[in-house]
């Protein structure tokens, strides 16, 4: 729920992408385990989340970064806007 505030605070498109796709877009794997999603989290992003909600909102951002939707995104720039979206729910976080 906080991650979708946070993205409709920073006038994102919200889409919905299936469990098995971020599994196999961040693991290789459609059926991975939370360890092996929090493991992978941290191999790519080189940090260690708080917790499995943290992993797997991680990962489905990455994941909705390999995706376009046919460029119906709400920004110009993807990455700058899933940046903002994601550093606002960091800071939201370190506030509390």
């Amino acid at each position: 729920g906080a991650s979708m505030i946070a993205l409709a605070e920073a006038g994102l498109s919200i889409k919905e992408l299936s469990p098995k796709f971020v599994k196999k877009t961040v693991t290789g794997y459609g059926s991975a385990s939370k360890e092996q999603i929090k493991s992978m989290i941290e191999k790519i992003l080189n940090i260690v989340p708080k917790n499995e909600d943290s992993s797997d909102a991680l990962a489905i951002a990455i994941s909705g970064q390999t995706i376009n939707y046919d460029n119906n995104f709400a920004f110009t720039d993807k990455n700058n806007g899933l940046n903002m979206a994601i550093a606002r729910s960091l800071l939201r976080e370190q506030h509390k």
